[in-house]
């Protein structure tokens, strides 16, 4: 069972003043670079996709409900340390337009219907989330995840399953990061924690619905 946190919580995260910038949110045109990991797995990268992201934060965290989420470990139950949340259609489509404006560009470019978008809270350099491959690689065969960046700069780590040597993308605020092919088949992802001080960052994920299944 998840937890809510309290909205005093989640407005404490982004207190920084440099979190509230004025500038409307806009997602520029879409031209992302393409890494490839081996095997049909690749990674799309663009910097600076979206502008105003330190005021898209500020929204998302002001109007989803986030909660901190239970994750088995050893013999215990233990909270993931981020708090998560997933936009209603309404919000998506009215409230924030440029999410849809998003989700409408990677599904011309990638050919995907992406109607789920969930988005991830790290409020400081203690937050993290281990090393995992998404579920939605169970039950699709080349699935294709977005990811948007908001907030303070976070590496964003990736390796072969079961460990390996991992590659490190740095994003900052308004990068995009793509995985797709078969990356959630043959690679997992983790965002660590950090030895020094960090304003918050918040990811937001676009998933898309398909009938197909992994062989």
């Amino acid at each position: 069972m998840s937890a809510v946190a309290p909205q005093s919580e989640r407005r404490n995260a982004i207190a920084q003043p440099a979190l509230w910038s004025m500038q409307e949110p806009i997602a520029l045109k879409l031209a992302p670079n393409r890494v490839d990991l081996g095997d049909e797995a690749w990674v799309d990268t663009m910097t600076g996709f979206v502008r105003g992201g330190d005021s898209l934060l500020g929204t998302l965290v002001n109007t989803v409900p986030l909660s901190t989420g239970r994750r088995p470990m050893y013999d215990n139950m233990v909270d993931v340390p981020r708090l998560s949340g997933h936009l209603p259609t309404a919000v998506v489509g009215s409230a924030i337009p440029v999410i849809s404006e998003i989700a409408t560009m990677l599904g011309d470019r990638y050919q995907k219907a992406f109607t789920r978008v969930g988005i991830n809270l790290y409020r400081n350099e203690r937050d993290s989330v281990a090393w995992h491959a998404d579920k939605i690689g169970w039950v699709m065969h080349q699935p294709v995840i977005g990811l948007v960046s908001l907030g303070a700069a976070r590496p964003f780590l990736l390796r072969p399953i079961g460990g390996g040597k991992s590659r490190k993308f740095v994003l900052g605020s308004g990068d995009l990061l793509v995985m797709g092919g078969t990356c959630q088949h043959r690679f997992e992802h983790a965002v660590p924690k950090l030895t020094h001080p960090t304003a918050p960052r918040l990811s937001i994920t676009f998933r898309h619905e398909s009938p197909e299944r992994s062989p």
